[in-house]
């Protein structure tokens, strides 16, 4: 039997899966401001992305399974986990700033956690509910400091509701109907393939004009198809060893990540309160990996035989 993951190296794992899922963040701003539109910014990332760890698998020889089960977690996953939040995300950075979104990607372990616990693949237990509390209260306090008289409308807070809503429905689906002995790069193709399905349509009905790719818009989506086919491939190595609320505390690594991103390289102002709730939430990050989660009720598995 292999010995489980140490807490560091989940810790380790947590930080290089948050990196280039936080860059997405600012690099959507970025793109958007210069002329990409955000279902575009969301949609070549993923099919190129895609396509590029599809001919990875192919490459390594490893096999992708039962194709009909893999492609219909790629439509499911690709939907929650790509297509709906990294829109939204995109404009919502466009128009609050990076820092600003980043703080959606707080809340993620808050609904997947009260998720799985109306779905029966959680058990409640007061450490887990102290360690995420810690960590959306220094969310929350980050946000807060933040959001000043008109620097975001009702539009753009239902937005900041809807990204970490959406995702924490992605992580549940994710973790319990990954199909299993599957290769990360046919994993990270098949959302990334699923999600370019879904945005396709919806891009080729924009005008003319909002379909053009800007040559100022190429090195940011460039970089946006680097940073998300290494995330899709960290993110299930990460899934493999850790439960879905664990696995979703990637999304505060993201908002810290994308927030000194905004603040270094495209000027938005951090508050005093950044470096006292970044604290809080890093303790809650901690609490968390120290307090195992209770199994499932009996015959609640992730096991996909779809």
């Amino acid at each position: 039997m292999s010995r489980p993951p140490s807490r560091f190296a989940i810790a380790a794992l947590l930080v290089a899966t948050g990196i280039p899922l936080g860059a997405a963040v600012p690099l959507g701003r970025l793109a958007v401001e210069a002329g990409v539109s955000p279902l575009a910014f969301a949609l070549f990332p993923a099919l190129v992305g895609g396509t590029l760890l599809a001919l990875i698998a192919i490459a390594r020889g490893e096999s992708p399974g039962r194709l009909p089960r893999l492609a219909l977690f790629g439509l499911v996953a690709g939907l929650l986990s790509n297509a709906l939040p990294n829109t939204l995300a995109a404009w919502s950075a466009a128009n609050a700033g990076a820092s600003l979104t980043a703080v959606a990607y707080t809340l993620p372990p808050v609904f997947t956690f009260a998720y799985g616990l109306l779905l029966g693949f959680e058990r409640f237990r007061w450490a887990r509910m102290i360690a995420l509390g810690c960590g959306l209260g220094g969310a929350l306090w980050l946000a807060a400091s933040q959001v000043v008289d008109g620097a975001i409308g009702v539009a753009g807070a239902l937005v900041l509701f809807a990204i970490p809503a959406i995702v924490g429905i992605g992580n549940l689906y994710r973790a319990h109907r990954m199909p299993r002995g599957t290769a990360g790069e046919w994993l990270g193709a098949a959302v990334s393939l699923g999600a370019a399905a879904w945005l396709l349509p919806a891009w080729s009905a924009l005008p003319e004009a909002d379909r053009a790719i800007p040559l100022a818009g190429l090195p940011w989506l460039t970089l946006q198809v680097v940073a998300a086919a290494a995330a899709q491939v960290l993110f299930f190595a990460l899934m493999r060893r850790v439960e879905p609320v664990t696995m979703s505390v990637v999304g505060y690594v993201m908002a810290i990540v994308a927030a000194l991103i905004g603040a270094g390289l495209l000027g938005e102002r951090l508050p005093w309160q950044f470096g006292p709730a970044a604290l809080l939430i890093a303790f809650g990050v901690w609490l968390l990996l120290r307090t195992p989660a209770p199994p499932p009720p009996r015959g609640l598995t992730g096991e996909s035989h779809a």
